[in-house]
């Protein structure tokens, strides 16, 4: 099985440009997510910043709050973190409203 996943991930790795397309299409529905290639190396983040969604998705994981997320970057706001949880999720789910 863990092979199987790291082979899934591998194959979207060498796809980073459909990945691209696929977040570039979901942020548009975002008033704080950005995907910019020469930020993160494409990779979602707060607009104006360079915290990226995994990195907020991580904190809130490793913590069990959003505060533990705003700890980490002081200049989140609420509002931006919940963002990012539903922007993963749209993606995940394949919503784009």
């Amino acid at each position: 099985m863990k092979e199987k996943i790291i082979k899934e991930h591998l194959e979207l790795k060498g796809n980073r440009n459909d990945l691209k397309v696929l977040f570039e299409k979901f942020s548009k529905n975002y008033d704080n997510i950005e995907v910019n290639t020469d930020l993160m190396a494409g990779s979602p983040c707060i607009k104006a910043t360079r915290i990226p969604v995994y990195g907020i998705l991580r904190q809130i994981a490793e913590t069990g709050t959003i505060s533990g997320a705003r700890d980490a970057w002081p200049r989140l706001t609420t509002k931006q973190v919940k963002e990012a949880i539903r922007f993963a999720a749209d993606v995940i789910d394949g919503e784009t409203e």
